[in-house]
């Protein structure tokens, strides 16, 4: 009967589960925040009703028949239990905005922030939660990269409508006088569709360390800038390149409410 019981509660965890992520796919956070919690209150009582002694942010719970050699072997349980529930939960979380929700920068740092703390609450290693925010992390670098990559492809734009220009001056069909300038104008449109691929490309990495690499390689190509005035483009972009780095290295914004108030989704609550 007691497996009967646990079985039962388990199914109902994985089914609030499935609807926390309907709720936050329509944007509504703090219902969705609500019945994920209540969906791993139940994972609570399914692998912990044979402790000793439990106490959580939520619970005290006394042994009933188990060793306490056993108690530990659950807890770890757990930990991994909530790890594996947090991953795909930071995922989502990340790419909320991209549903058409209209979900703002702050409302999902502030979901994600109350998850962390779900997971810390049940000791998860810091390790293990670092693990599970790993594409919560990626997106976050990819979206304060994307000004930068943005502003390049939009120079890199404008230069193929100069050549493109100068192009369509040229009489058709070519002179053998102006074949020299009709190949060199070709050449630089091939060679400026070239760098505007590798600039899409960028977003195609699967993890920050690669965008990264991709990303630093772009913005430090001397030929990338077809006005030549590379380091003034840098230095115009000095603070989010700092940014950027920042987050790179401690998974921490260094301009939170920079961050915020940059988001095109951001409204009035």
């Amino acid at each position: 009967m007691d497996k009967l019981y646990r079985f039962i509660i388990f199914g109902i965890s994985l089914y609030l589960f499935w609807v926390a992520v309907d709720l936050a796919k329509v944007g509504q956070l703090k219902n969705a925040t609500l019945v994920f919690s209540a969906g791993f209150l139940c994972l609570v009582f399914v692998y912990l009703t044979r402790f000793k002694k439990v106490e959580t942010p939520w619970l005290k719970m006394e042994m009933w028949e188990e060793k306490m050699e056993e108690a530990e072997k659950l807890i770890n349980n757990l930990k991994s239990l909530s790890a594996a529930v947090g991953k795909p939960m930071f995922t989502m979380i990340a790419k909320m905005g991209r549903w058409g929700a209209s979900i703002s920068r702050k409302e999902r740092y502030e979901i994600g922030v109350e998850l962390q703390k779900v997971l810390e609450d049940n000791q998860v290693p810091s390790e293990k939660i670092q693990e599970a925010k790993e594409h919560w992390d990626y997106i976050n670098v990819k979206d304060q990269a994307a000004p930068i990559i943005q502003e390049l492809k939009r120079r890199r734009n404008s230069e193929e409508n100069i050549i493109r220009e100068e192009l369509n001056k040229i009489n058709q069909p070519v002179s053998s006088d102006d074949l020299p300038l009709h190949n060199e104008l070709a050449e630089r449109l091939r060679d400026n569709g070239e760098k505007v691929w590798k600039l899409k490309n960028i977003f195609k990495e699967k993890n920050i360390v690669d965008f990264m690499d991709s990303f630093n390689m772009a913005i430090n190509d001397d030929s990338m800038y077809p006005d030549g005035n590379k380091d003034e483009f840098l230095q115009s972009n000095n603070a989010v390149l700092k940014d950027i780095k920042h987050y790179v290295e401690t998974r921490e914004f260094r301009r939170l409410n920079y961050w915020f108030t940059s988001d095109p989704n951001e409204r009035e609550s």
